[in-house]
């Protein structure tokens, strides 16, 4: 039965001055209770409502007929109040009015009588005589105490209807009903209409989440993907989510959504995974194995991977970390969140520049496609993703633009991914061939080898040999800069120093390829003594 069929119904009982039952049967958390209260806080403001009092009471714990009848008479209020809790002064108004209807020196009487052990209890049944041609909601049957049985409440809600005059609405989950033998026995006798709730998530996402919030429609997809029907769940994402968003104005919408369907998910999962074998627990989701594929996975792995796979989620980074963090406390670290998400934020920047980059060269390989504007695009494209590429891939776009006559356009890139990387502390090593097997622009390495060699943060003379005779290979800009190396420096590294790396930089520079200076300075140290002199010889030093 659709929502809107459903409220129909609702509308037309509370409508009706007819006595009657009408119970609404549905799964813990689809939002029984939420609608029934929207409608009846429509009807209040439309001044249609047929009754002029109200009692809801919730059976969640209650033990006894005594409780119930006494609650049932404490919660009762004017129905110009509905949307309001009960109070002190409802009660005292109702017990003013018990009071004026049996008269006050009735209820003195009672109390006075000698033979009556506990005058209280005669007064709480006077109280429930007081509920009368009342609008009543009976809610959580499911979740009575175990010593008041379902027979037991339909009695007392024919007794309401037949003696009382009184419009009844039972709110349950049939299902979860501990002795539901008796009350599907006993229904038949006293319900008068029976509903089954079950809306679609888009109707639950339609009564929870106002049309003007942005992102709807994105939450919209992640319940109905996930089948999410449970209204606190979703109004528990709801709310994170919109806090979440009030950090967020300052970027892209990459993050927004992204926090919408992390949350959606993570809230449904710690809530509802337990109960709902459909939906991958917690462990799962933060153990970032759900991407692993395994020849000993179990069924209900594959079952939670295609869900995820249908839900667009397949790797957990540090903001989805920090948003579970929310969902299981509820609590916002507000800086910590922000700096979390403005990294993320600026990660999806560079991959989306990568992307585009990537894209650019697919155009340029994979068809002829004349644009005049290519060019145009090129630079764009490669200037905005310069600080993510590599500086192989930066000398093959150098290479296109220097084939294609841009001779100024190709120093223009190298500058500003000189200029860049420098600044970010990141310029790439630079092999002498490029991915390609063609060798890294000239005017590349030169750049990048004086900018390093200008910079303030230029790595100290003594560690930068060390790392030299530690490395594996030795990299373009590394070599020139070795070239720029003075005698005296050498000649001061190989006196102070000693150990593996120092023998290693001793037997490159001695031999036939060496660089000038390094070889100078080690035959200066040979003239010293006869002891170096043999020394020098046996590495090689002619």
């Amino acid at each position: 039965m659709s929502l809107q069929v459903i409220q129909q119904h609702i509308l037309e009982f509370l409508n009706s001055s007819e006595p009657e039952v009408l119970a609404i049967s549905g799964a813990w958390g689809v939002g029984k209770t939420f609608a029934w209260n929207q409608e009846l806080v429509n009807c209040r403001n439309d001044k249609t409502l047929a009754f002029g009092k109200y009692s809801y009471v919730s059976l969640f714990g209650v033990n006894s007929l005594e409780v119930l009848k006494a609650t049932l008479f404490e919660n009762l209020i004017d129905s110009s109040l509905i949307g309001s809790d009960p109070s002190l002064k409802s009660l005292k108004d109702n017990t003013v009015s018990m009071s004026k209807s049996l008269g006050q020196k009735s209820i003195k009487q009672i109390k006075n009588l000698p033979f009556l052990k506990n005058a209280s209890s005669v007064l709480d049944a006077m109280s429930y005589m007081y509920v009368c041609n009342s609008l009543i909601c009976i809610d959580d049957l499911e979740r009575k105490g175990n010593a008041l049985s379902s027979k037991d409440i339909l009695g007392i809600v024919s007794q309401l209807k037949e003696q009382k005059k009184c419009k009844i609405v039972l709110l349950l989950n049939e299902a979860s009903i501990s002795d539901s033998t008796d009350y599907k026995e006993f229904k038949e006798k006293v319900i008068d209409k029976e509903i089954t709730f079950n809306p679609t998530p888009s109707e639950c996402i339609d009564l929870i989440i106002p049309n003007e919030f942005e992102w709807i429609e994105t939450v919209r997809e992640c319940a109905e993907t996930l089948s999410l029907t449970n209204m606190r769940v979703i109004s528990k994402a709801y709310s994170l989510i919109s806090k979440c968003l009030q950090h967020c104005d300052d970027l892209g919408p990459e993050i927004s959504r992204q926090i919408c369907l992390s949350i959606t998910l993570f809230t449904t999962s710690y809530y509802c995974s337990s109960s709902n074998k459909r939906i991958p627990p917690i462990d799962f989701l933060t153990a970032n194995s759900f991407i692993r594929l395994s020849t000993e996975e179990t069924d209900d792995h594959k079952k939670w991977r295609g869900l995820l796979v249908a839900y667009q989620f397949t790797y957990v980074d540090d903001l989805d970390k920090a948003l579970f963090q929310i969902v299981e406390s509820g609590f916002i670290h507000v800086e910590s969140f922000k700096a979390i998400a403005k990294q993320t934020n600026k990660k999806l920047i560079e991959s989306n520049q990568e992307n585009a980059f990537r894209e650019i060269w697919k155009e340029f390989y994979n068809s002829f496609c004349e644009e005049a504007n290519f060019i145009e695009r090129f630079m764009l494209i490669t200037t905005n993703a310069i600080s993510s590429i590599s500086a192989a891939n930066l000398s093959s776009s150098v290479r296109l633009l220097r084939e294609l006559g841009q001779q100024s356009k190709a120093s223009d890139l190298i500058a500003v991914f000189v200029s860049k990387n420098l600044d970010l502390g990141r310029l790439n090593y630079l092999d002498k061939y490029d991915d390609f097997g063609d060798e890294i622009d000239n005017e590349l390495i030169e750049s990048v080898t004086a900018a390093l060699n200008d910079s303030p943060n230029l790595e100290p003379t003594r560690e930068f040999l060390i790392r030299v005779c530690t490395s594996y290979d030795t990299s373009e800009e590394d070599k020139a800069r070795i070239s720029q190396i003075k005698e005296s420096e050498f000649y001061d590294f190989f006196k102070k120093e000693s150990g593996e790396p120092w023998r290693k930089l001793l037997k490159q520079s001695s031999g036939e390829h060496a660089e000038a200076n390094a070889k100078s300075a080690l035959k200066k140290i040979a003239r010293e003594s006869k002891l170096n002199e043999i020394r020098l010889k046996r590495l090689g030093l002619d």
